[in-house]
């Protein structure tokens, strides 16, 4: 408007206009929003998996590095035989081992154990570096490393050729093991790197556990492949390499005018549809 805004006054807004804040609490929620992180592995199920106790079955392929010859292989059998990695004249490479699982899955891990050897509590590996990859000829990416809790505290030792009984959630609560949980790994592999660079006395000649597992899910499909919402039998069309062409609409109204009789007429109103 023309007018100039009213001059304001010195005088108090006689009601509030918002409520006053509410004085905090003292004391803590009783029941918090956000639980406290656990060694338990997430137990949210990504689209078309199914959990298991280790994505490493027992006719996975291995191939140890680091090792002048390996005593014996028994890392995934599902008992406390061991892995015995001779590292004499080889301590300054790095040790570990590539599997590669056969039954040829996507996977994601979230969680390593590792259960105690029977007899050396010096050949203990002490921490880890865990890599993966979608196929021989990519790059290794990433996944987790640390220490394991142990490090500091040797556990008690497994006997050989004791089962083990596992889920995906718990360890074999009968036995001795490590474990760490990868609960925020969501990346899908068809291959592991598992390097243990230390173990607990330096310089140790042998590298030794008894059973190693990775709990995580199994996929049906293919890393970095998404799910199709309504699958059908028919394959995808093949694709052209010619744009798809732009259509333009365009209209037109007029009325028309219908003769009904010698003596009348009816004008209607019509739209013409031009596709440019």
């Amino acid at each position: 408007t023309d007018q100039p805004t009213p001059k304001p006054t010195d005088e108090p807004t006689l009601q509030q206009t918002l409520p006053p804040t509410v004085p905090p609490t003292p004391f803590p929620t009783p029941n918090p929003t956000t639980p406290q992180p656990t060694k338990v592995p997430s137990p949210t199920q990504p689209a078309a998996g199914v959990p298991v106790a280790s994505v490493i079955d027992q006719a996975s392929t291995i191939t140890s590095f680091g090792c002048n010859g390996v005593i014996t292989g028994r890392i995934f059998d599902r008992t406390t035989e061991k892995y015995v990695c001779d590292r004499r004249g080889l301590l300054s490479e790095p040790t570990g081992i590539i599997v590669t699982p056969s039954h040829g899955q996507a996977t994601v891990v979230k969680s390593l154990r590792l259960y105690t050897h029977n007899n050396c509590p010096k050949c203990d590996a002490v921490d880890y570096i865990v890599e993966g990859r979608v196929d021989p000829l990519s790059p290794w990416v990433f996944i987790a490393e640390g220490d394991f809790d142990w490090k500091d505290s040797a556990l008690g030792r497994n006997d050989r050729g004791q089962a083990v009984s596992s889920t995906f959630e718990l360890g074999d609560e009968n036995l001795e093991f490590e474990e760490v949980p990868f609960s925020s790994n969501v990346q899908a592999f068809l291959e592991y790197r598992l390097l243990f660079p230390t173990t607990r006395q330096a310089g140790s000649d042998y590298l030794q556990f008894a059973e190693l597992e990775l709990p995580g899910w199994l996929l049906d499909m293919m890393p970095g492949q998404d799910p199709t919402s309504n699958p059908t039998d028919q394959p995808t069309p093949k694709s052209i390499d010619q744009p798809t062409p732009q259509v333009y609409v365009q209209s037109y109204s007029f009325e028309l005018t219908v003769i009904v009789s010698l003596n009348a007429s009816l004008t209607l109103p019509c739209i013409i549809i031009s596709l440019l």
